[in-house]
């Protein structure tokens, strides 16, 4: 009977593990950024029509009037570590030579994600077009 525990003891936790990476593997093979922000969602937002294409984890969006992406940046375990993730991801945002007027870092669930805008300068609809399209994400990725 001990010889049978000690094989089925670490069997059930191999399988175990393994389950757990098939879900998470499904789970972030099924986050694809065009769905999460269509084409026809950014375009809204901007106000221009946009062409979405698709990358490894991110989609890019561009238009005679502009463009910009969406890119998934990580899948982690917990809401809690993809909020943590995110805050440290936007303080070094704020120290980058990026202008963090353009893009925005956030999470919802479990996925971290950032939302960049292709132009030289702010405009004075940046800030809420930016707060729009990450309403828009997040509606669209688990909670």
């Amino acid at each position: 009977m001990r010889i049978v525990g000690r094989i089925m003891l670490p069997l059930s936790l191999g399988l175990l593990a393994l389950l757990a990476f098939s879900v998470s593997a499904a789970y972030g093979a099924s986050l694809l950024p065009c769905e999460i922000v269509s084409a026809e969602v950014w375009g809204g937002i901007m106000g221009y029509t946009v062409t979405a294409t698709p990358g490894d984890m991110n989609c890019s969006y561009s238009g005679k009037s502009g463009g910009g992406q969406f890119r998934i940046l990580a899948t982690v375990g917990s809401s809690s570590e993809a909020d943590a993730s995110a805050k440290r991801m936007q303080d070094r945002q704020q120290k980058g030579k990026h202008n963090p007027g353009l893009s925005a870092i956030d999470s919802q669930g479990s996925v971290v994600f950032s939302i960049a805008l292709f132009q030289k300068e702010p405009s004075a609809d940046s800030a809420s077009q930016l707060k729009k399209l990450v309403a828009a994400a997040k509606q669209h990725l688990p909670k």
